[in-house]
């Protein structure tokens, strides 16, 4: 019985869950991230999600030491036909993603995938300069509506503008956390530019503590907002306040699915749901 407990816990043990927060322009950190738990005696074995959301390890003594290369479909017709014919190298693949294990690699075969990273890169990379513009304009505009929705929170429904503005706030904040892990490592140069576009190579421990931590802050946003829309729901019987909460509901989900597909999953969207959310607190819903 001792005996049969102690295998089992040894199975529980090699097996490895981990969940990936790794965004659009972290090709080459992932794959590195990925060589890292193979050289820690981790191996790949698969994942869960379009998005690669979960991967999946097994604890193995006895493996070959891989180079792992992640290379995402559709985004180009020359890099489709290259990866069709890399078949017998494919280690997990999906919808959107192929990840590629080669233990030993011809001249040849380097070349060809150093060709496709590059090519890759350039079109999964941030533009630094559309990126930095972007982001400091939003913040900026986010502020201001905000500074401005506190300032007004006594017309109309005072209940309304409270969650308005704390669904604001909550996201600016997420978004934040996110963007400051994203920053130190660019300091700190993890992240290289590239004909004026930014990739990261790898990660730091800072870094993967502000992502956990901005994961935890999503989840928690989005579940308080859930529980006080229904709350606010139940407790009021105005047509016009049940509208607005589905309205508030939409813009999230709308705004939500397009930079979903828009920006590969990344935090970037939190800001954009953020921003027009403020945007529409001006229009029709202002003296709710």
């Amino acid at each position: 019985m001792k005996e049969r407990y102690e295998i089992l816990a040894d199975v529980k043990i090699k097996k490895k869950l981990i969940h990936n927060n790794y965004q659009f322009y972290e090709q080459r950190a992932l794959a590195n991230f990925l060589d890292q738990q193979n050289e820690a005696g981790n191996q790949f074995v698969g994942a869960v999600g379009q998005f690669l959301n979960i991967l999946k390890f097994q604890a193995s003594k006895n493996h070959s030491k891989s180079k792992y290369r992640i290379f995402k479909k559709h985004l180009d017709v020359n890099i489709n036909e290259v990866l069709k014919s890399r078949v017998d190298k494919i280690k997990y693949q999906n919808n959107l993603y192929v990840i590629y294990e080669d233990e030993v690699e011809t001249n040849e075969t380097h070349q060809n995938l150093e060709l496709i990273e590059a090519r890759q890169n350039s079109l999964m990379s941030l533009s630094v300069k559309k990126a930095m513009y972007s982001v400091m304009g939003l913040v900026f505009l986010s502020i201001i509506l905000l500074v401005l929705r506190i300032l007004l929170i006594n017309i109309g429904s005072v209940s309304m503008k409270v969650l308005n503005i704390g669904i604001s706030l909550a996201l600016l904040i997420t978004f934040l956390v996110y963007f400051l892990g994203d920053f130190n490592d660019y300091i700190k140069g993890y992240g290289v530019i590239e004909k004026g576009k930014l990739l990261f190579n790898n990660r730091s421990s800072f870094k993967n503590r502000m992502f956990c931590l901005g994961d935890v802050l999503l989840i928690s946003v989005f579940l308080l907002i859930i529980i006080t829309s229904i709350l606010l729901a139940i407790r009021s019987e105005n047509i016009v306040f049940h509208l607005e909460i589905f309205r508030v509901w939409f813009i999230i989900f709308a705004v939500g699915f397009i930079s979903y597909i828009k920006y590969h999953r990344s935090y970037f969207g939190l800001l954009l749901i953020e921003t027009v959310l403020l945007i529409t607190c001006f229009g029709n819903g202002i003296f709710l």
